[in-house]
């Protein structure tokens, strides 16, 4: 549970939120791909406090909807190029953020799961 969480707070903090500003501000901004495998693979997330990143996370979250939530009409159809997926809105990006995070939830589900059989979701 503590590399997931890590992980979502690089992701938001490094990742998703600047390009998400990036999309709104600058005309066809480029993205370079990004591996997750090779990403994870130069940092070991074991190590932190859980509750530090929760809180940090929780913080740099409230600035992506913020963001998300200060865009004017025509910005969702703004477009950025990424290396992954070729050219693509604000709102299709958007889109990959939350399923990234749905993904990472049922992870974390199934992990607490595992951590404490018999206890209901």
């Amino acid at each position: 549970m503590k590399e997931v969480m890590a992980h979502l707070l690089e992701v938001e903090r490094d990742l998703f939120l600047p390009r998400l500003r990036r999309m709104r501000e600058e005309e066809w901004p480029r993205f370079e791909r990004f591996d997750p495998d090779a990403w994870a693979a130069e940092r070991d997330w074991r190590d932190g406090d859980l509750a530090a990143e929760l809180d940090e996370f929780r913080g740099v979250r409230g600035e992506t909807v913020a963001c998300l939530s200060a865009l004017r009409p025509g910005d969702l159809e703004r477009v950025g190029l990424s290396g992954a997926f070729g050219a693509v809105t604000l709102h299709e990006y958007a889109t990959h953020v939350a399923e990234h995070d749905a993904e990472h939830l049922a992870q974390l589900e199934s992990l607490r799961r595992a951590a404490a059989p018999g206890v209901p979701s």
